[in-house]
């Protein structure tokens, strides 16, 4: 029989709404049961309502009764980013594993604290880089870590939306440096370090130039709010391995509405994904004849592709089964006393590379991201 899990999900807003419905979609897919225990809101009538709609058995308003109650197993944090650090080292000291939003951290310094105390309770940490489990760009890591590329020599990727756009979208807290930590660097460009992380190796250093275009919003009461953090975000990056590239992030480009585009190149050949065309992978090989060799496109749907089990094979997923899938693989590491990645020091690692970008901005030079090396040197630090 499947095990099943009991699991409570603190926060409704944009991000508690995805990983709702993936507790139901790992339900059909895993070998690990999500059973969606308790849902929490600090508005009664909000809660309520995503208990019902969502199928949870009860809500809070207090998400420290949610993380002790007994039928939790697993807590999900898909809370703003200034309440990432409480509620995990609660669930940490209450001996529950944690899937939380990223960024893991408002800083290094912060992601450090919360290492810290989970590393004491000995439990899972996930980080949700969800993109990590689109089939596709599972494939795309294949194909890197298998040579197909050959030798990496260039890494570039883009997370550019137009979200942001509207010079009347009232100010709240993404557009906070105390609150959010970073701007869209942290926000869309977060992704973007943890694939180059995920597809290449360390960064070891970088060089950023940050812009914030819309300097002011509007709060309820009509006042204006001064946006503290950045609109849009370039960056030159070194790898460990010396590989360079480039990563982009904006929250204000008109004509973008979800475009991450990620893009390997090697000295045989180079893949290509784009999350707009989530489903679909882009290979060249440079070592067939010139004659008939071209950029080919697969569609990462079949039955042999990682992350299709459970699905419609051959049918689209789209960005959505992302949450299902890691949510399963999650629970399955946590049964079987698996290790899960992107796991807690992945969420440092990449609360590094942010805060040398932001450092790197600041400053107008290149910074050395400070280097992760393991569990024990986090320990130490």
């Amino acid at each position: 029989m499947p095990r099943e899990i009991g699991v409570g999900l603190l926060g409704t807003g944009f991000a508690g709404r995805a990983h709702a419905t993936a507790i139901w979609d790992a339900r059909r897919i895993g070998d690990v049961i999500p059973r969606p225990v308790a849902v929490y809101s600090k508005r009664e009538e909000k809660a309520k309502n995503f208990a019902e709609r969502f199928g949870f058995e009860k809500f809070y308003t207090d998400w420290r009764e949610l993380i002790n109650d007994p039928d939790v197993e697993v807590v999900i944090n898909a809370l703003p980013n200034y309440e990432h650090r409480d509620p995990i080292v609660e669930s940490a000291r209450a001996g529950k594993h944690v899937l939380t939003e990223k960024p893991l951290g408002r800083s290094l310094g912060e992601a450090l604290e919360i290492y810290r105390e989970v590393r004491k309770a000995g439990i899972q940490v996930g980080v949700g880089f969800n993109h990590r489990w689109l089939p596709a760009v599972q494939l795309m890591s294949k194909f890197v870590k298998q040579g197909m590329v050959g030798d990496v020599i260039y890494f570039r990727g883009a997370f550019l939306e137009d979200w942001a756009f509207p010079r009347d979208m009232p100010f709240a807290w993404r557009f906070d440096v105390e609150k959010a930590g970073y701007g869209v660097i942290g926000d869309n460009g977060s992704h973007v370090i943890d694939l180059a992380l995920f597809l290449v190796g360390n960064i070891a250093r970088v060089s950023a130039v940050s812009r914030t275009v819309i300097l002011e919003r509007k709060l309820p009461s009509g006042e204006r709010a001064k946006v503290t953090n950045d609109d849009i975000t370039s960056v030159l990056v070194e790898f460990e391995s010396g590989v360079t590239g480039v990563i982009e992030s904006a929250r204000v480009l008109p004509g973008r509405t979800n475009y991450m585009s990620v893009e390997v190149y090697g000295d045989r050949g180079a893949v290509f994904f784009d999350l707009e065309r989530p489903d679909e992978l882009y290979v060249v090989d440079y070592r067939e004849d010139e004659s008939w060799r071209g950029v080919k496109k697969i569609r990462v749907l079949e039955r042999s592709h990682r992350g299709i089990k459970g699905f419609w094979a051959k049918h689209s997923l789209g960005w959505h089964s992302s949450f299902a899938i890691q949510l399963s693989e999650f629970l399955k590491a946590i049964v079987m006393g698996e290790s899960f990645r992107p796991d807690i020091v992945d969420g440092v690692r990449v609360n590094a590379v942010l805060d040398a970008i932001v450092d790197s901005a600041r400053t107008g030079k290149w910074t050395f991201v400070v280097k992760i090396v393991d569990k024990e040197f986090l320990a130490r630090t």
